[in-house]
């Protein structure tokens, strides 16, 4: 069955598409690549309570419908996308018979003007996120008295977290805190640095983790809020 959703931060419906699973023991929601949304529904659960929960995530899921049909869509000259928090425009230009993706002081070689520019962006973004991310982290390290503790840095195309910490100083980051701003990616480098006194979300780790970022829950709110604008 197919159900139409009003999801008020995007003034539209969307279609819900619904898949009972008597294995599951919890509604769960997804947002497929045509931006639909999939609902899970558990054994003993309903339709009507599937449409009832996915209401209640419905700034999420706008983010997530955004975020697909934005990433389904080929990026031309003007596309804008967040860099340090700034909406930043890539164009297509031509110097010297080459064309080239510029946006601030890049300037990407294309092999054509019909070229894939979120590819481009993407893998600059990339390589600026595994210069730049693994320096911040250390400074902050250093400023929480954590740097001997640190083992390793990586930065990764993680899907459904930010970062994340092991227990031998292991510190994986997602390459996406390159578009957030400076201080929301600041606190979840400090979130993830206070994992190395406490490996879990205990109350004493998050109180490690305001007295390290007053700002928390300042920055957990604008990525609820801005998710969906990320690549």
């Amino acid at each position: 069955m197919v159900a139409l959703l009003r999801l008020p931060p995007l003034a539209e419906e969307v279609p819900v598409h619904f898949r009972a699973n008597r294995r599951s023991r919890k509604y769960i929601l997804k947002v497929g690549p045509d931006g639909s949304v999939r609902i899970t529904v558990p054994r003993f659960g309903s339709q009507r309570f599937a449409l009832d929960f996915a209401s209640q995530h419905a700034a999420w899921l706008a983010g997530e419908v955004a975020k697909a049909r934005r990433q389904g869509a080929p990026w031309v000259s003007g596309h804008e996308f967040l860099l340090h928090g700034m909406p930043t425009p890539v164009t297509v230009e031509e110097q010297e018979g080459r064309f080239y993706a510029v946006f601030g002081t890049f300037h990407l070689p294309l092999v054509s003007p019909e070229a894939d520019l979120r590819a481009a962006v993407v893998r600059e973004l990339r390589r600026l996120a595994a210069a730049e991310l693994p320096l911040r982290l250390t400074e902050r390290a250093l400023a929480m008295g954590l740097g001997e503790r640190v083992s390793r840095v990586t930065v990764r195309d993680q899907r459904s977290r930010w970062g994340s910490c092991s227990a031998r100083g292991v510190i994986s980051l997602n390459w996406r805190l390159i578009q957030m701003p400076r201080w929301v990616t600041d606190s979840i480098l400090i979130h993830e640095l206070s994992h190395l006194r406490e490996l879990n979300h205990s109350s004493r780790f998050w109180k490690a983790v305001a007295e390290a970022d007053p700002q928390w829950q300042e920055s957990e709110a604008w990525l609820h809020r801005h998710r969906g604008l990320l690549i």
